[in-house]
C-alpha cells in the first residue's frame, strides 16, 4: 500500500475548496517568544495520496534544530471517496530552545514518508 506526502501548511485559519486547505493569510513562520521559549498556537494541514485509499494511522513529529522532538500527535487518515486525504493537528503552544530550522517529520502506517521544513522565528526578530 502506498502513500504519497503530498504537501504540509501551516497556518492560524484555513479556507477549503476541492485542492485541499489554503492558509487564509500567509504564515512564513511560527513565532517562537523569549520570555517564555514558548512556541504560538498554530495548526498544521497534512495532505496524503493512497491509491489504494486505505484507512491508516499517521504521526506527525515537529523536530527542533538539535532533531530533538518539540510536539507530536497521532490519528487516524481516512480517505473515503478520494485518493488524496488531508489531516489536521491544533497545535498548542509549547515550549523550545529557541528559533531555527525545525522539521515536521510525516509517518503514515509506521513508514516515514518524509520531512518539511518549518521555520520558528524570535518574536524580538520579526
Amino acid at each position: 500500500e502506498g502513500y504519497t506526502l503530498v504537501r504540509v501548511v501551516h497556518g492560524k485559519n484555513f479556507t477549503r475548496s476541492a485542492d485541499g486547505a489554503k492558509p487564509t493569510a500567509p504564515f512564513p513562520s511560527v513565532t517562537w517568544d523569549p520570555q517564555t521559549m514558548t512556541l504560538e498556537k498554530f495548526s498544521s494541514i497534512i495532505r496524503v495520496k493512497s491509491p489504494g485509499k486505505r484507512t491508516t494511522r499517521i504521526e506527525v513529529v515537529i523536530l527542533d534544530t538539535r532533531t530533538d522532538t518539540v510536539m507530536d500527535a497521532s490519528g487516524e487518515l481516512r480517505f473515503g471517496n478520494s485518493d488524496e486525504a488531508e489531516w489536521q493537528v491544533d497545535w498548542d503552544p509549547s515550549s523550545a530552545r529557541g528559533p531555527g530550522e525545525f522539521q515536521v517529520l510525516v509517518r503514515v502506517g509506521g513508514n516515514p514518508l518524509g520531512t518539511t521544513p518549518l521555520k520558528v522565528v524570535s518574536a524580538a526578530a520579526k
